[in-house]
């Protein structure tokens, strides 16, 4: 199974970046093997515009 999972990071005053929000997209590739879920490989990259660079945060 391949799962894409949109989520959202607020980092706080004390990231070193500052105060930001970045959302992401995680793909994961699951299997089911004996009864239990495995993750067999995860992605996880920050949404950007391929044009500018700068960070793509939904509404």
């Amino acid at each position: 199974m391949i799962l894409h999972i949109w989520s959202r990071l607020s980092a706080g005053a004390a990231h070193p970046a500052g105060p930001h929000r970045v959302d992401t997209m995680i793909l994961a590739v699951i299997t089911r093997r004996e009864g239990e879920w495995r993750i067999q490989a995860l992605e996880n990259v920050t949404l950007v515009d391929p044009r500018t660079g700068e960070p793509i945060v939904r509404d």
